[in-house]
């Protein structure tokens, strides 16, 4: 309206927030194509490497998964997260970049075969020289953290102007274990 003492309509009003809000688009990180199977993993293996920015701005990551547990013999399905604390991707089980060495921050653990659960974790980074990951607790077994009341914490702290890496690491309790993951997505937005 051109008069500046009526109220505008809350379809306007979601426009022009949406419009202030247009530079705060999700860059996606990674996106799984085709189903990821992990079977009978008794190791931490990690699936993916996903470039942290090094740009020195602030981000909100997302990491995403459609998951469903197809066979458990026994106990729970442990799913890990890792930042990577060094310039270079990880090279195996052992070494100075190994998967040992880096740093979890999140653990899922559903607790029965033929169950379908969803990860939606969410971390901000903080890039620059004193940078740092922010998120829940690598205790935490949550699936999502929209519904925790946990306490949010750093998980990492680095100089993030040189290149680190997200993990995506996956590893079952039971060598009977079956887990599909449908879709796999991270993506971030710098705030």
């Amino acid at each position: 309206t051109s008069d500046a003492n009526k109220p505008i309509s809350t379809a306007t009003q979601t426009a022009l927030d949406l419009k202030a809000n247009a530079s705060e688009v999700a860059t996606v990180l990674f996106k799984s194509i085709t189903p990821t199977i992990i079977t009978g993993k008794t190791l931490e293996t990690a699936i993916y490497a996903i470039p942290l920015p090094t740009d020195g701005s602030d981000y909100i990551i997302q990491v995403y998964s459609q998951a469903q547990i197809g066979s458990i013999l026994a106990g729970g399905v442990n799913h890990l997260l890792r930042v990577g604390t060094y310039p270079s991707p990880i090279d195996g089980l052992t070494g100075a970049n190994s998967i040992g060495v880096q740093t979890a921050i999140a653990v899922n653990a559903p607790v029965s075969s033929n169950q379908a659960f969803g990860i939606d974790r969410t971390f901000i980074f903080k890039g620059g020289a004193s940078g740092s990951i922010v998120g829940l607790a690598p205790s935490a077994n949550v699936f999502t953290d929209k519904y925790s009341t946990l306490q949010f914490i750093t998980l990492a702290s680095n100089d993030f102007t040189t290149q680190h890496y997200l993990y995506v690491a996956f590893r079952t309790i039971n060598v009977g274990h079956i887990i599909t993951h449908n879709v796999i997505l991270v993506t971030a937005i710098k705030i």
